[in-house]
């Protein structure tokens, strides 16, 4: 996902991650997660989602060639 404005974006200029209840932090969209499988949606260079990015920490930790 490549940035085409100046404006700063979710899931490409910060990423977002949610503490459990038991204390462990993990990246957005992992499982356990309130965005847990959302990234075809809220990581997606289509989506028109007012919150589109919030799911994308997951995925650029275990994809190699996330962009």
């Amino acid at each position: 996902m490549a940035c085409k404005t100046s404006q700063t974006a979710g899931g490409i200029d910060f990423f977002t991650f949610e503490i459990m209840p038991d204390g462990r932090l993990l990246p957005m969209g992992a499982a356990g997660t309130f965005y847990e499988g959302k990234e075809e949606t809220l990581c997606s260079v289509s989506s028109s989602s007012g919150i589109n990015g919030i799911a994308c920490a997951n995925k650029a930790l275990m994809e190699k060639d996330f962009s």
